[in-house]
């Protein structure tokens, strides 16, 4: 199926809701008010935007779009606190910038993307493909779903589409022929992003096969982690350790 034919993936809520995973275990499903909230956050986002004359996708990227979500939230909350947020900034993006905006500094600790330079998805052994293959994002359009989670939607999503200083690219797990991103290939996304305005912005974190490879090997990929590479972390897969330099 090429792009053309591929339908269109469902519109996504500025605030992500419900459970959620690290790729390591596949999320619960949310709850029946969770599902609510979402279905709710779209018919209201649907119904403001024909009134604003946008579209929903364009109204969901608003300011105005975050604050319909947490104002849908409000309704469920039985109990503690809730989100002050006037009613008018569902409609009025000045007033929901007021309400939500402002000039914290963003830093994401955790963000990944893959490589699509090399065939690490046909490696023999099993690898992060079948999963990525599951998830809302490879849906995103592209002929091949791994160009969706690419260097280039990495970039996109977390600093153009987004109000995030500074991110760190984690690494993944998995032995060089079948890890989905190595170290030279995470430079390219340093570099790339240093090519742009208010950089560098972006920190590199690097894993180490404590059991994959012999001590002098181990020793020699870290030498080149923190010095070629420079990383700002490593993390051993077994035993789980992380270390900052």
């Amino acid at each position: 199926m090429n792009s053309k034919t591929r339908p269109e993936p469902p519109p996504l809520l500025p605030i992500k809701l419900g459970p959620t995973s690290n790729g390591e275990y596949a999320p619960l499903s949310p709850s029946p008010a969770l599902r609510w909230v979402r279905a709710e956050s779209l018919r209201r986002a649907g119904e403001a935007a024909r009134q604003l004359g946008i579209s929903r996708r364009e109204f969901l990227r608003s300011s105005a779009g975050a604050a319909t979500v947490l104002l849908t939230l409000n309704e469920i909350t039985a109990c503690g606190g809730s989100y002050q947020i006037p009613k008018e900034a569902a409609r009025d993006a000045a007033v929901a910038d007021a309400a939500l905006k402002g000039d914290e500094f963003i830093l994401d600790v955790q963000t990944h993307h893959v490589s699509t330079e090399r065939e690490w998805w046909n490696a023999p052994t099993p690898n992060l493909s079948s999963y990525l293959q599951t998830l809302p994002q490879g849906r995103c359009g592209s002929s091949f779903y791994l160009d969706c989670f690419d260097r280039d939607h990495y970039l996109k999503h977390v600093f153009l589409d987004s109000d995030t200083d500074m991110a760190v690219v984690s690494a993944l797990w998995g032995t060089p022929e079948m890890n989905a991103i190595l170290p030279e290939e995470a430079v390219k996304t340093r570099e790339r992003l240093e090519k742009m305005e208010g950089s560098p912005r972006l920190l590199l974190h690097g894993v180490v096969w404590g059991k994959a490879q012999s001590p002098a090997e181990n020793a020699e990929n870290m030498r080149r982690l923190v010095e070629e590479y420079k990383r700002k972390g490593l993390t051993t897969l077994a035993p789980l350790r992380v270390w900052t330099p």
